[in-house]
């Protein structure tokens, strides 16, 4: 880890702990985000199968979320029919393209995880907290339609 990252750390570390309402919505949005990520992979690894997609990977910690491997697996036409817009405000990437969601004040929530856990940046956490209802809105939209839909299968 370089110096800056340290003290990127620790600046974190004494913003959070000045601000205990801004850490737990900071925890509950990255612990959401990984299931969703999670429930993201598994629909994927679903649809591999479904396609009979020869496999080099077994389970879901070696799927990448690359924009057309979850438009495949989650978007229109899926029995999910998540729309595009959707997917790309929860899972687009700073280097995806088209995404209206790469701008500070609108990052999508995948954006918004990796600025925190990778960059370590308070701007993220605020903006987490500023919007949180939306994003958790978003997340719990996700997880309520996927878990249904593997309800569903299942039963």
């Amino acid at each position: 880890m370089t110096k800056e990252k340290v003290h990127a750390a620790y600046r974190i570390e004494m913003f959070l702990k000045d601000n205990p309402d801004k850490r737990e919505v900071k925890n509950l949005f990255i612990e959401n985000f990984v299931i969703c990520e999670m429930e993201c992979k598994e629909a994927i690894l679903d649809f591999w199968h479904m396609c009979g997609r020869k496999l080099e990977v077994t389970d879901t910690d070696g799927i990448r979320l690359w924009p057309d491997a979850i438009r495949n697996a989650l978007g229109p036409g899926t029995p999910y029919n998540y729309s595009d817009d959707f997917i790309k405000r929860l899972f687009g990437g700073k280097d995806s393209k088209n995404n209206p969601y790469k701008k500070k004040g609108s990052y999508s929530a995948k954006i918004l995880r990796d600025k925190i856990t990778h960059e370590l940046l308070i701007s993220a956490i605020e903006e987490v907290f500023a919007r949180r209802e939306e994003l958790f809105q978003l997340m719990a939209d996700f997880r309520t339609k996927y878990e249904g839909e593997q309800r569903a299968t299942a039963g």
